[in-house]
This record gives C-alpha cells, structure tokens and sequence, in this order.
C-alpha cells in the first residue's frame, strides 16, 4: 500500500512517505518513487525479464518530462493510501513510440488535447492503455519492435471480482473505474494513474552456430568407413562395393558351366 511498508510483488514500499520525502519538488517526488521502485521491484522484473528472454536486462531510468512527473506524483499524493499498491508492470510498444511516451506520457487513445492518439492493437478489454502483469513479461515482449521495454509504476485501485467476468478468452478478476485485470493484462483507464520508470534494455542472444554442412560432411565421411573403406566409386560416382571370396569363386563357377554347354552342343552338331 502507498502508506505500507515492504517490498514484493505489488507490495507498496512506504510509496506515500517517500514521495513527502521528497521535499516538495516534482523531480525529487519522481525521483524518491524512482529509487523506491528499483529498491522493492527491481530484482523481481530483472528476473522473470530475464527468464523470459534468456539474457540479462539493464535498467534505466526513464527520462521522462516534467509534465509527466508531475502528473504521475500528483496522482500518488491524492491516491487513496489505504486502498491503492504501486504495482510494477510492463508496456511493449514500437522503438520508435519511446521518445514520445517520455514526453507525453502514456495515453489512452483518443484522450490527448488533439484527439489523435491512434488505436494500433484493438480495445478488446476496454479503451485504455494495455499493461501485462510483472509475472508476464511476454505478452509486452510481443509488441516490442526492438530489444527495450518500458517498466512502469501503476496506482493500482482494483477491488477483487466476487464472480469474474468473461470478456472473450480472458477473464476479468479485479477492477475498478481506473483500471482492469484482466488474464495477463492491466488495462488503465486513467492516463494519469501509470508513468513508464524506467526503460530494460538488452542485447538479444546470438543465434547458435549453423553445423549443418559439417554434419552433412561427417555423415558422407561415416558411411563410407561403415561401407568398408577402400570401396571404389563407378562412372556414376556411387560407391561400388568390394567383392567377397564367395562372389569370385560364383563368378567361377558360372563361367565353367557356359564352357560346358558351350562344347556339348559343338559335339552334337558335329553328330558326335
């Protein structure tokens, strides 16, 4: 809670003392919310990032306007304390989208002065802005066009669903009027109430080395031991096979009895 102590999933920190800690600048405010993220989420995102990858992720901080800090710190300071966790999530979108973000915020499409924030990947669960869970860091990976993703803080109000709802394949079990849980995915209605703090960056593993041609190789090298070695290659450049004692001692033997035909049917025409 933003009142609370202890880190842990969803677990708010001492958010709410940090944030009057800050000594009443908007960028100090942003920046204690900064330090006390990292210091309560920040071992759990690197891991499951991490396990979702297979490489390590680096952390930065998110160099985000001051409009946007000052947003996002106002929304802590008028949170309900008792009622609200600052909750770690993720938002896959285009590399090139980032710069934006960090100036404007994170929108709800349709919401910004002009009217002109596009919907690019529907609204199946609602008009909002589409977050997964810390525990799903793949269903963000999905819409990343490079290898960064923005973590971001969430005020999270949501009220546990006595009977869940089912929207489609997924199923609503918390929500309230700024937000949605919904299968892997926050959904924020409240452009006000999630700020990106910082940006994963990391470099993607190298693709293992191809040893198909020298398989192939070893293969052909193999056969041709198993097929006795020394074995000689035809016109056609099969493998011919080395012949055996029992092939030459047939070969003899059929030739010895074509001379036999051979000389009978000379004696018969001579009448003999």
């Amino acid at each position: 809670l933003l009142g609370g102590g202890g880190g842990g999933p969803g677990g708010g920190g001492g958010w709410w003392q940090r944030v009057e800690a800050g000594g009443g600048s908007t960028q100090r405010d942003f920046c204690a919310i900064q330090r006390g993220f990292l210091r309560d989420h920040g071992e759990e995102v690197r891991r499951r990032l991490k396990d979702c990858l297979g490489v390590p992720v680096e952390l930065t901080p998110a160099p985000v306007s001051p409009q946007v800090q000052q947003r996002f710190v106002h929304a802590c300071k008028t949170a309900e304390k008792a009622t609200t966790l600052l909750r770690p999530v993720y938002h896959g979108t285009e590399a090139k989208n980032h710069r934006s973000i960090f100036h404007h915020g994170l929108l709800v499409p349709g919401t910004d002065s002009n009217g002109n924030v596009q919907v690019r990947n529907g609204l199946s669960h609602g008009r909002g802005i589409y977050t997964s869970t810390v525990e799903n860091p793949w269903l963000s990976k999905g819409f990343c066009t490079q290898p960064r993703m923005l973590v971001c803080g969430v005020l999270d109000d949501a009220v546990e669903k006595a009977t869940p709802e089912r929207i489609g394949n997924f199923m609503i079990t918390k929500e309230s009027p700024s937000l949605r849980h919904v299968g892997a995915a926050i959904v924020v209605f409240d452009a006000a109430r999630v700020a990106p703090l910082f940006e994963a960056v990391w470099r993607p593993a190298a693709a293992p080395p191809d040893h198909s041609a020298q398989q192939r190789t070893a293969a052909v090298a193999a056969a041709a031991v198993a097929g006795g070695g020394s074995s000689s290659r035809g016109a056609a450049g099969r493998p011919r096979k080395s012949r055996t004692a029992g092939d030459l001692a047939a070969t003899r033997g059929s030739a010895a009895l074509s001379a036999f035909l051979g000389r009978r049917a000379a004696r018969r025409r001579r009448g003999l």
